[in-house]
């Protein structure tokens, strides 16, 4: 100091702090009924951060007017006519009523354009997973309209390039859906999740990325308000007709009543029927009545990995993300499509090559519950559950982002004593949390930085600063055994 005088010089008494970074922010990819944003800016493509269903429904729009197919005779439904059907926008509500908070949506095209050109597998991957590498938020991906593709090897190209994208980022998982998982396994070639070309003769490298449910569900997201003939496809809606009409004939016994009923049923084909014909309908024959429930349940029918996501967020937020997402119910599914026994789960969980599917299901006084927790990459100790994976990536990404202050700074035993005390401070505090397992923090983790412990001479000459970290993670209690013996009376 050169003039006299006082001077104030403030020093840093706390050294950089360590946060977690947020787990549960999933990306949806799918279809939208449009993708505008208010300035007109085209949002296809583009990862857009949203809280609800309206802030969804001001960017991407509505609903699809997905159509049902019935079979020749106009008597029962025959299934979802797919060129009217995306998956996005339903998953979405499912995701929000099972606890979903923040997520992205990614549109990979408009309704109307899939529709004339086709759904195509590289619509839902190239381009959104491109976006999606320079959004750095998302910790979860799920594609629920790669469920509409052509075929179970169109479907099955996507999930690899999704899981490939995962390991290349090494900060989010995708939660995949089985193709044609509304349907029961049947245990030979032809099977979709065993056969030979169903879900589990995918080929990756990052299988630990993954987590894989079945079955699809039934859900109560479509009223039976929202439910009437003009669901059904025009070739449906022509045969229905007749069919209506001779219910009608053998239904109704007065001759005036009857002529009335089979009128109204001729206003089915017309451009614009009469208003309250489906209220009518409803009243009066019971074969619509119950051929409308049939086309309501099948327009309920949904893939889980919406409501998965919505569970894993809401699990994160109450209990942590080392808890395993499973043992949990899914909010609006009322069950799930296929039934699945005890006997049948076996291979699901413990099949030879290690690819698990979780199951979902039913159990006596307990209703539906989501019934594993294992990642694709089963037959692996350190990465066979999900809460496994997803705790190692909050640890990773968490330590990772706080060692960017320390770019650049000497790499003398001053700097790496702050990074080893910021770092052990972060894995006490999740210790505390119940993350890392341990009697005592130095049996949950340990860290070593610098020369002599985790770099040599070397390494630090050539301006490499390495971070050993060991960390004991808590593991699902998966199989619980109680073991009863007699005593011998004394």
């Amino acid at each position: 100091m050169k003039i006299p005088g006082v001077y104030i010089k403030e020093l840093n008494a706390f050294p950089n702090a360590l946060v977690a970074v947020p787990t549960s922010v999933p990306a949806f990819i799918g279809y939208t009924e449009t993708a505008l944003r208010d300035d007109g800016k085209d949002l296809r493509n583009l990862p857009v951060r949203i809280g609800s269903l309206d802030e969804y429904r001001a960017y991407f729009g509505g609903p699809p007017a997905a159509k049902v197919r019935l079979t020749a005779d106009g008597q029962r439904v025959d299934g979802i006519d797919l060129n009217s059907q995306f998956y996005l926008y339903n998953s979405l509500r499912l995701y929000f009523d099972n606890g979903g908070k923040t997520c992205y949506i990614v549109s990979a095209g408009l309704y109307a354009d899939a529709v004339a050109k086709g759904k195509r597998g590289q619509d839902l991957s190239d381009a959104p997973l491109k976006a999606l590498a320079k959004e750095l938020e998302s910790t979860i991906i799920v594609v629920p309209d790669a469920m509409l593709l052509g075929d179970a090897g169109d479907a099955r190209a996507v999930t690899e390039q999704v899981l490939a994208h995962c390991g290349a980022m090494q900060s989010r998982i995708v939660i995949c859906d089985i193709y044609r998982g509304d349907q029961r396994r049947s245990n030979d070639d032809q099977d979709i999740i065993s056969g030979a070309g169903g879900f589990r003769s995918l080929t990756s490298d990052f299988l630990s990325y993954g987590a894989a449910y079945y079955p699809w569900l039934h859900t109560s997201l479509i009223g039976d308000d929202q439910v009437d003939y003009r669901c059904l496809t025009p070739e449906s809606l022509a045969a229905l007709i007749p069919f209506l009409k001779d219910a009608a004939a053998r239904s109704e016994t007065d001759t005036a009543k009857r002529a009335e009923l089979q009128a109204a049923i001729d206003q089915l084909g017309a451009e614009e029927p009469a208003a309250g014909l489906h209220n009518m309908l409803m009243a009066a024959l019971p074969a619509y009545k119950s051929l409308m429930q049939d086309v309501g349940a099948a327009l309920n029918v949904l893939p889980p990995s919406g409501g998965i996501a919505g569970v894993y967020v809401r699990i994160d937020n109450v209990q942590g993300v080392h808890r395993a997402p499973a043992n949990t119910g899914i909010n609006s599914a009322l069950a799930p499509v296929v039934s699945i026994s005890a006997e049948e789960q076996e291979d699901l969980n413990l099949p030879l090559n290690g690819m698990a599917v979780n199951a979902i299901r039913v159990l006596a006084g307990r209703g539906m519950l989501i019934w594993g927790a294992r990642t694709l990459d089963g037959n692996s100790q350190d990465w066979r559950y999900v809460n496994v994976r997803r705790t190692v990536i909050m640890l990773e990404q968490s330590i990772k982002a706080a060692m960017q202050a320390y770019m650049f700074e000497p790499n003398t035993s001053l700097t790496w004593g702050n990074v080893r005390s910021m770092i052990e401070r972060f894995l006490t505090e999740q210790w505390k949390a119940g993350v890392l397992i341990g009697g005592k923090p130095e049996d949950a983790y340990y860290v070593s930085v610098g020369p002599g412990a985790s770099t040599t001479g070397g390494e630090a000459a050539r301006s490499y600063m390495l971070v050993s970290i060991k960390v004991s993670l808590v593991r699902p209690a998966e199989f619980i055994e109680i073991t009863f013996q007699q005593l011998t009376q004394s």
